[in-house]
């Protein structure tokens, strides 16, 4: 492509969808509470729970979770960035689908109930180069994750 031409690239095959605060029941809410406290924060600081499902092929491949300052709709002078992840393995996988993270040479096996919790920012706020990380494809079966989102700021109202 010629330069300044826009580039078509798949970084991520799968479904989600997020919870909306609003519908949360109590035990979902209870979840949660207990998901940003193992992650260091307050549920006001969670964006709204995501529960991702990759099937077969799928997968997400390298990225940051940390958000483009320069991306409309983000809200970061309100809410802050990005600040901590916290991915928690729902079901067992048949093959693949780890979490790798390349620039520490991690990876993280998906086994039902573990999560993994990680800094999306350094110290000073700048984004931290070893939370680059990727969900490998699925070989057999299929992934399902919940992933809590932890802002620098309070995103709820509740």
């Amino acid at each position: 492509p010629q330069q300044g031409d826009a580039i078509e690239f798949e970084v991520r095959t799968s479904q989600d969808a997020s919870i909306d605060p609003i519908i949360e029941d109590f035990w979902l809410r209870l979840l949660q509470v207990r998901m940003a406290a193992i992650a260091g924060g307050r549920l006001i600081e969670a964006e709204p729970l995501a529960v991702l499902r990759y099937g077969p092929g799928e997968q997400y491949r390298p990225h940051y979770d940390s958000l483009n300052p320069n991306a409309e709709g983000q809200h970061l002078d309100h809410f802050g960035q990005r600040r901590t992840t916290l991915c928690c393995y729902l079901n067992p996988v048949e093959a693949g689908g780890a979490t790798d993270f390349p620039n520490i040479g991690v990876r993280v096996e998906p086994i039902p109930g573990r999560a993994v919790v990680f800094d999306n920012l350094t110290a000073d706020g700048l984004r931290h180069p070893d939370s680059l990380h990727a969900g490998m494809p699925v070989e057999a079966g299929e992934k399902w994750l919940a992933t809590l989102w932890l802002r620098e700021r309070p995103i709820r109202r509740f």
